[in-house]
């Protein structure tokens, strides 16, 4: 048995307004963020997790994370704990938004990873995210993910003190995890359990052979880059390599595009499409559950050895999808060098 963990980040600091475009998703054609992924779980009966970065309550205020938070937990979601303490700049948002992030965020924005917080700090930014959400929902958080993946010993020892139960965001396909217990495993260490963000390598070979890969490259099960054609061969390398969990990976913008100063934000269905097929897959087969993290920890917790497994990596070829990646990654680094030489830098207290 195989479960599906659906995770999703719930974040919103771009845009014309950011709380109701890039968490609401609000567009001329209709909600599409978190209350339409919110949906698409009930249609089949299953709950995900929407990690919510409270700490945007000193950008927008409580009331309008809050109402997130509640309506999530009314319709039948998880509603967990995500942490970013701090927003960078970033030339590709709004000037106004820029400085209200500079000035108006949670912490200094030289703190924007976990990582960078002593641990006495780490455990402030915890305790007071789950006081947030307990405020606004009733229910303290037991699950939780850093933003940007960053985590560290300190992380851990702050996470057990905070009584934090599981946390999702080692990623070892990321440099900000510098903590790696496992790559697709979950596993128990110092009282937390840890549920990965699990990956597949994405394998690039010459034309006319089979066997010889010359580059390959690990990349989150993410809505977003995975095709259903990648999580069919997650499933069905998973019998073979004993992997017991996926974690679906997404963010509160997934069933969205924007360009690159997001300013053109649209919908895009086959987002959706996709997510509602794989869920599909999942309730056909015997094999496969669906689980929050809430309810993978109470299953976990009441017999942790039906979750004991490999740590394999399923693979997959596609010598088109690493090209696009190669270019994808040229054209955005080019953009980013013109976008800075345009963009106006934010001057100290303007």
């Amino acid at each position: 048995m195989i479960t599906i963990v659906p995770t999703i980040d719930v974040e919103g600091v771009h845009g014309d307004d950011p709380v109701g475009q890039f968490i609401h998703g609000s567009v001329a054609d209709g909600d599409w963020g978190v209350y339409r992924l919110a949906q698409a779980f009930n249609e089949f009966g299953c709950s995900a997790t929407f990690f919510v970065d409270c700490y945007e309550y000193t950008l927008w205020g409580e009331a309008r994370l809050e109402e997130v938070c509640c309506r999530l937990l009314e319709a039948g979601q998880d509603v967990q704990l995500h942490t970013h303490p701090a927003w960078r700049d970033d030339f590709h948002d709004h000037l106004w938004l820029r400085r209200l992030k500079r000035d108006k965020g949670f912490m200094p924005q030289q703190f924007d990873f976990m990582s960078r917080l002593s641990m006495a700090d780490q455990l402030e930014v915890i305790q007071r995210g789950c006081e947030m959400i307990e405020k606004w929902t009733g229910k303290r958080p037991v699950a939780h993910r850093s933003g940007g993946y960053s985590i560290n010993c300190d992380t851990v020892s702050a996470l057990v003190q905070a009584g934090i139960k599981l946390d999702s965001s080692m990623n070892v396909a990321h440099s900000n995890s510098q903590v790696r217990w496992a790559t697709n495993r979950v596993v128990k260490m110092h009282g937390l359990l840890e549920l990965p963000v699990t990956v597949l390598s994405y394998e690039f070979a010459p034309l006319g052979t089979r066997s010889s890969t010359c580059y390959s490259k690990l990349m989150k099960t993410d809505l977003d880059s995975c095709t259903i054609r990648d999580f069919k061969a997650y499933l069905e390398q998973a019998v073979e390599l004993d992997l017991k969990v996926m974690n679906l990976f997404m963010h509160s913008y997934s069933l969205l595009k924007f360009d690159l100063f997001y300013r053109s934000i649209r919908p895009e269905p086959s987002d959706l499409a996709k997510l509602r097929k794989l869920l599909e897959i999942a309730s056909a087969s015997r094999s496969v559950q669906v689980m929050s993290c809430a309810e993978f920890l109470s299953a976990y917790e009441a017999n942790p050895e039906t979750f004991s497994g490999g740590d394999g990596v399923p693979r997959v070829r596609n010598n088109t999808r690493i090209a696009a990646f190669g270019m994808r990654k040229g054209v955005n680094a080019a953009r980013d060098v013109l976008g800075r030489r345009l963009r106006p830098k934010l001057t100290p207290g303007l």
